[in-house]
């Protein structure tokens, strides 16, 4: 289990990281990532999408995260643009909540899922 042995008293986030470019024909990949997504969230783990590239299936990504995906899925044209919503993921977990951002505290597993090359990098 992803959070075995968590403090059960704060919630359960994944920020998942991703090219957005399945290994497996496209419908086939959005019924098992969906399905899988589902399944977590329905044990209560809050889901954020964030996808990296050009080639980003917004689709899937929709799929993934938790409701509403405005505040829930990002997309950043490559990793040096991660910076520029790191400021929105912490916001989104302060005003969902604690009206204290200071003592938001949450149970946080991040999942990678991304091909790069070294010239993404530079």
């Amino acid at each position: 289990m992803l959070f075995s042995g968590n403090n059960i008293q704060y919630p359960d986030v994944v920020i998942i990281l991703t090219d957005g470019r399945s290994n497996v024909p496209i419908e086939q990949a959005l019924n098992a990532t969906c399905n899988q997504a589902m399944a977590c969230r329905n044990q209560g783990i809050h889901i954020i999408a964030v996808g990296v590239g050009d080639e980003i299936n917004v689709r899937e990504l929709n799929c993934i995260a938790n409701m509403p995906v405005e505040s829930n899925v990002f997309t950043v044209r490559d990793f040096r643009d991660l910076e520029d919503i790191v400021t929105n993921i912490v916001n989104l977990d302060c005003d969902s909540k604690s009206d204290n951002c200071a003592i938001s505290i949450c149970n946080v597993a991040y999942i990678f899922n991304i091909q790069v090359t070294a010239n993404e990098f530079s």
